[in-house]
This record gives C-alpha cells, sequence and structure tokens, in this order.
C-alpha cells in the first residue's frame, strides 16, 4: 500500500524497490541494503515515486535473515510513511516562524523637535518616563536627547540625518536612562520641510521595546529547544512505541516488537506462541476474530479498529489497530497487526467535547449548548403541542465587584449566583451561562402566564439578600426578559430567543429587580430603538437636530428673564424624538460629546444673532450629559466656541 502497488504483481526484489526510489535516494538505499546484507542491521529515510507519481517520505528498517549455514539470505523489516509526518514538521516551523513577530504590549510616547530654536525638543510624559528622568531634569534640547543613546548606536542617528528621508520612517537604537539601564526604543518619525527643502521640524512616537527583544530572544531560544525536541522525536521513530504483530492464519502470535511491554505489561517472549485472542476481552475477541476471518477472505484489504487489550496492570487503555493480511509476502507470511495508544487522545477529545459546551468556572452549559437545547426544545414544542418559556437574565452589581475587590472576587460572587439559582430550582430547569454577566434558563411545564410570572417574581427575590464572599457581603440586581413559546404563534427558531433578550432590554430600562414579558408593543419598541440608534450618527450630518428655547418669564412684567436650551431630532421616520428617546443611545454609540458641542454652538450661534438684533442679555441653561465632563479638555473647548462668538461666558 505504501508503494500503491498490487501485493500479487510485487515481486519484492531489490531492483524493483529500488525502481521506484526517488533517483537522489536510491545510492543511500543501495548501500543501505548493502551493509544488511552484510549481516548489519540498518535503518534509512528516502523517498519513492508511487505509480501515480505521487512521492511519499518513507523510514525503512531492516534486519538480517540467516539461513541454516548461518549465511544472510535475505532482509526482514518494515517500512513506515513519514509523509504526514514530514508535512507537520513544516508546518511546525512556519508556525515558530510566525512566532517570532509576536510583539508584547508597550506604551508609546510622542515627542516634538523644532529646529529654529534651541531649546526646541519636547516630550510627552510617557517619553520622559521611557528615558527614566522628570521633566525637571529634561534639557529640551537636541543634545540632550543625544547623551542618552547608547555610544554604539549614535552612528544611527548621524545616518539618519545625514540623509533625511522625505517619507515618515522608522528606526530602532538603545538608550541610556540615569540609573544606568539599557533599554531599547522603536522610534516612527516624520520630519517637515521649509520651501527650500530644510528641515524645521520634526516629530514622532517612541516605544520601549526591550521586552519585545528579551521576548525575541527568548523565542530563538524556545526554536533551538524545539528543534532539539524534533531530532529527539526522530530518534524516538526508530524506537516507536508503536506495537507491530504478526499472526498467522490460526491466530497464534509469531511475532511482536519490544514496544507491546509498554503498553501492555507483558513481554514479547509472553505473547510468541500463544493465541492473540488470549490477550483480550471477549466483546473485542469477536471483533477481531471477525475483521481476521475477512482478511482471509479479502486478502487487499485493510481491516481498521479500536480495541481494549488485557494489561497486567487495573489500567484501561485503547488501542488503535491497523490489520493487512500479508501471508503472501515471504518476508512475512502472516497478518500484521499495527497498535497505537489513542488512550490519551479519546480522553482529550472527551475533555474538549465538554469544554466546547461548558462554561469551565461555573461548570453550566454555555451559549452553544444551549442553542442546541433550545432548538430541540423547540421541535419537540411543535410535535407536541407544549408550551415552554425563556428568560435571559441580566446580573448587575458583577463589574463594581471586580473593579472594588478584584476579578477573582467577581468569579466566586457569579458562582455564588448560580449556586443560590441551581439549589432554588433543581434539574427541572435549564441554566446556561449565556454570556459574561448573562443566564438563560429554560422553564417548562407551566400552562399559564400568571404561573410563569410567579416563577420571575421568586428568583428576582433570590437576590434580595446579599451574597457573601470572604469578608464582604455583596449586593447585586437582577433584570430578567421572559418570552413565551405559543402554538399559536408561528416562532421563528431564533424569534423567541430575541424576543426574550427585547423584553430584558426593555426591563433594565425600568430600573433593578424587575422583570418583563414580551409582547408586541415591545417589538415596535425594540424596532424603533434599533432604528434610531443606527441613524444617530447621520442625524448630525443631516441637520435633523434643532434647539427649541423655553423661556422663563417674570408673570408680573411678561420679561424674559431666561431661557432653556431643549434638542429635539426631526426624524424622517418617526417624526420629533424627544431627548429621553434617544441620549441615551447617544452616551452608548460614542456620539454624546459631538451632540453635547453642537448644542453649545447652535446656542452661541443664537444668542450672538439675539444681541446683534437688539435683544437684551438673558441667561441660558444647558442641559450637557455627564459624559461631557469627563473629556479632558472639554473646558479650553467650551470656551473657545465662546470666543468665536464673541460671547461673554457669564450668559451660561
Amino acid at each position: 500500500r505504501i508503494y500503491g502497488v498490487d501485493p500479487n504483481c510485487f515481486k519484492g526484489n531489490i531492483d524493483e524497490i529500488l525502481e521506484q526510489t526517488h533517483p537522489q535516494d536510491r545510492q543511500k538505499l543501495q548501500e543501505a541494503i548493502d551493509q544488511g546484507l552484510k549481516g548489519k542491521s540498518f535503518k534509512t529515510e528516502y523517498r519513492i515515486i508511487r505509480k501515480d507519481q505521487t512521492i511519499r517520505t518513507v523510514i525503512a528498517k531492516a534486519e538480517p535473515l540467516y539461513g541454516k549455514e548461518g549465511k544472510v539470505g535475505g532482509l526482514i523489516g518494515t517500512i513506515q510513511d513519514i509523509t504526514d509526518y514530514k508535512a507537520l514538521e513544516q508546518r511546525l516551523k512556519k508556525n515558530l516562524n510566525l512566532l517570532t513577530q509576536v510583539q508584547a504590549l508597550a506604551k508609546l510616547g510622542s515627542w516634538e523637535l523644532d529646529l529654529t530654536v534651541e531649546k526646541g525638543l519636547t516630550c510627552s510624559e510617557e517619553t520622559l518616563k521611557i528615558y527614566g528622568i522628570s521633566s525637571e531634569e529634561w534639557e529640551y534640547t537636541y543634545e540632550g536627547f543625544l547623551k542618552r543613546v547608547y555610544p554604539q548606536d549614535k552612528k544611527i542617528i548621524d545616518e539618519i540625518w545625514e540623509d533625511i528621508p522625505k517619507k515618515p520612517f522608522e528606526m530602532e537604537f538603545r538608550i541610556v536612562r540615569s540609573d544606568g539601564a539599557v533599554r531599547n526604543v522603536h522610534q516612527r518619525i516624520e520630519v517637515i520641510f521649509n520651501e527650500k527643502e530644510e528641515p524645521v521640524r520634526a516629530y514622532g512616537i517612541i516605544q520601549d521595546i526591550t521586552e519585545k527583544k528579551k521576548l525575541e530572544e527568548e523565542i530563538r531560544q524556545k526554536q533551538k529547544e524545539v528543534q532539539k525536541v524534533q531530532k529527539r522525536f526522530q530518534v524516538l521513530i526508530g524506537k516507536s512505541n508503536d506495537v507491530f504483530e504478526i499472526i498467522d492464519r490460526e491466530g497464534i502470535v509469531r511475532y511482536v516488537s519490544e514496544a507491546v511491554e509498554k503498553i501492555t505489561g507483558f513481554k514479547p517472549e509472553e505473547r510468541i506462541g500463544r493465541s492473540i485472542y488470549s490477550f483480550f476481552k471477549q466483546t473485542n475477541k469477536n471483533s477481531l476474530e471477525y475483521n481476521i476471518k475477512r482478511l482471509l477472505e479479502h486478502p487487499d484489504r485493510e481491516m481498521h479498529g479500536v480495541v481494549t487489550p488485557n494489561l497486567k496492570t487495573n489500567e484501561e487503555k485503547f488501542l488503535d489497530v491497523r490489520m493487512q493480511n500479508m501471508l503472501k509476502e515471504p518476508a512475512v507470511e502472516g497478518i500484521v497487526l499495527h497498535y497505537r495508544d489513542i488512550t490519551r487522545q479519546l480522553e482529550m477529545e472527551e475533555r474538549l467535547a465538554y469544554l466546547s459546551t461548558h462554561d469551565e468556572w461555573t461548570q453550566l452549559p454555555n451559549r452553544l449548548y444551549f442553542k442546541k437545547e433550545y432548538k430541540k426544545l423547540c421541535d419537540r414544542a411543535r410535535e407536541d403541542k407544549t408550551g415552554f418559556a425563556i428568560l435571559m437574565l441580566k446580573v448587575s452589581g458583577i463589574s463594581y465587584a471586580v473593579y472594588s475587590l478584584g476579578y477573582d472576587y467577581g468569579q466566586f460572587l457569579f458562582l455564588k449566583i448560580v449556586e443560590r439559582l441551581k439549589t432554588y430550582l433543581g434539574e427541572d430547569y435549564l441554566i446556561a451561562r449565556y454570556a459574561e454577566e448573562h443566564l438563560a434558563i429554560i422553564a417548562q411545564g407551566f400552562s399559564r402566564q400568571e404561573e410563569y410570572e410567579k416563577l420571575v417574581g421568586q428568583i428576582i427575590a433570590l437576590f434580595e439578600a446579599p451574597f457573601k464572599i470572604g469578608d464582604y457581603e455583596l449586593d447585586v440586581s437582577v433584570n430578567i426578559g421572559v418570552c413565551i413559546y405559543s402554538q399559536s404563534e408561528k416562532w421563528d427558531v431564533e424569534a423567541l430567543k430575541k424576543q426574550a433578550l427585547a423584553a430584558l432590554l426593555q426591563a433594565r430600562k425600568e430600573g433593578k429587580n424587575t422583570y418583563k414579558f414580551f409582547s408586541a408593543d415591545l417589538d415596535i419598541a425594540h424596532y424603533k430603538e434599533f432604528t434610531l440608534r443606527k441613524d444617530l450618527r447621520n442625524a448630525l450630518e443631516e441637520e435633523q437636530f434643532s434647539i427649541h428655547y423655553q423661556p422663563i418669564v417674570n408673570m408680573k412684567t411678561n420679561e424674559i428673564l431666561a431661557a432653556e436650551a431643549l434638542i429635539r431630532w426631526e426624524h424622517p421616520d418617526w417624526g420629533l424624538v424627544p431627548p429621553h428617546d434617544f441620549l441615551h443611545l447617544a452616551e452608548e454609540t460614542g456620539i454624546m460629546i459631538e451632540i453635547g458641542y453642537w448644542v453649545i454652538r447652535e446656542t452661541c450661534k443664537s444668542y450672538r444673532k439675539w444681541l446683534d438684533q437688539g435683544y437684551p442679555s438673558i441667561k441660558i441653561a444647558l442641559n450637557l450629559s455627564s459624559v461631557q465632563f469627563l473629556e479632558k479638555e472639554f473646558v479650553e473647548n467650551l470656551q473657545a466656541i465662546v470666543h468665536e462668538y464673541d460671547l461673554d461666558p457669564k450668559f451660561f
């Protein structure tokens, strides 16, 4: 099979073997065969060209066969196809090359150099940290930078200034910090030239890549280690842990390799001469008998299976076995069984299958498992005309515990929540970890919504008592969205889940420890919110926002004392949208700051127009999001807008 020829047509002589050997490897194989015919065992690796012109790489191992007179009469050995291993080796090398590109995360600093002044080199705080100096120690000069460059790397800087690139460029060099530590840095630089092509300004970013360099060195060392492992693996192939066994047509063991002792505990001499069936349990014995019978009936076939042999220990092992009829092969004259221990592989597959469908921390089914079970339940409900409900839970307060006490506290808090739910609900409910702080529950066996409402209320009540984690008692809250499967509705498999999530979203808007059942009105509200969120960013560009001013009037004199600026959104489909319908969406999508500045600018613009038209000055009240005040340069930007319209900021 390895040579791709019909066993009946294969003569087995040396010339025929050499003829199918790759031309570049024939001499090596001939030398190895000559060595074997001189009475020495050999092992050699070479390539063969099959009849279909495919090239395979094999390892041949052989021992001399002696005749009655003690002379070498032939060779006996094995040939193993290692083409797949060679391909694996190439992929491993490719992966190792990819590893060399791995870089450690690092902070970036920035700097700017004005070449027209003496002290024109300014640096960000992070840049100073990289150099290991304070702002008081920094000279703000190019010379100050140069004296911190590692002496042998100053030539790198000099070469750049001798022929300055016109495009942004990158460079690496070393620096010496004030504490004497040598660090590797990477810079990306752009130089600005004047009309005379003279450099006048340069700016760039700097990154400490010392750890990256260390990592690259570690990777190089790892590559050397991997190469050692590869070489060791090649040696191990020569002393393979795979077991090769030859039996006659009655099942009597005639030969078995030494590796059998490692796997079964039986030495080769304990097996040779005995029936192979005596080393297997009854179920495997029956299977082996059947497969060997089939091999005798169909010599050209190869049989394959998994067996569990009798061992000298109390262990249980699984062996992959491949059987081939080589009774007509003079060098073998038997049925060859090739065993490979796959026990760990099967255990790993079983473990991976579990991990792929369960949350490792809580041991709850995960989203993938939930989806599979949910689909089965939908199909069964259609057939049995039964009902069920999906409860989507969002637990709030875990992030605060993580922020305040650490990640482990958050993990143990979530575990306590799961334990409390499982204790109350028991085994009749499927509880899954749908997302980081989301749980999904499938409830069955109820016929009326009131029963589901009672269940949801009881679940919410579970969160009234705090959760004790170590020395702390932690409070959390929960929101629940519920959607009930009904035979009267034509549910899509995904629809029920989406409706439960829509109900959850609405419940969260109504405050802590609340729940909501899905309804058609909720679906419309969910759709409206979806479209508003999608169209929000274009609203500014398409001038869909407007400012309405609500006056504050002196009731005695009818004098306008002040006014409040209120934003409104004239949506092309939904009409006039009030602020409470879209401002929270603006905060979530990150456009709130832009809207805030638009409100400020429009208000200033209108106020300037009123003053120019002779109206008296009044106070104007603005409603700004708390997000606006977190912006680093908010005060400066506000002053700039006010000054742009030449206004006294006291009018706010």
